[in-house]
């Protein structure tokens, strides 16, 4: 696991450390865009593509256009959504990145 996948997964287990609330939607937009930043930033385009794979990932599972998928996934799993969110993730890294 790179530095940016346990960032990921540091967020999504602790998400009331690096949001005002720790609410879904709160969570989602802050790795977006810390993602987003490094990306401009010119840092390492491999290290940092996590977020944008886990998020096509999730699109195609979903059956999603990427630009409606957290939203469809918050409406399918509601106040469990950050919970199911952290389970998927980890699933994604060990099928992509084992």
């Amino acid at each position: 696991m790179n530095r940016f996948s346990a960032m990921i997964v540091a967020v999504l287990s602790r998400p009331a450390m690096y949001t005002v609330a720790g609410a879904y939607g709160e969570v989602v937009a802050f790795l977006d865009g810390y993602f987003s930043g490094l990306s401009l930033g010119h840092a390492d385009v491999a290290s940092v593509s996590q977020w944008a794979e886990f998020s096509t990932f999730l699109s195609t599972r979903l059956g999603t256009p990427s630009s409606e998928t957290f939203r469809t996934f918050q409406t399918i799993h509601g106040a469990e959504s950050l919970e199911e969110l952290r389970k998927i993730y980890n699933e994604f890294q060990l099928r992509e990145h084992p």
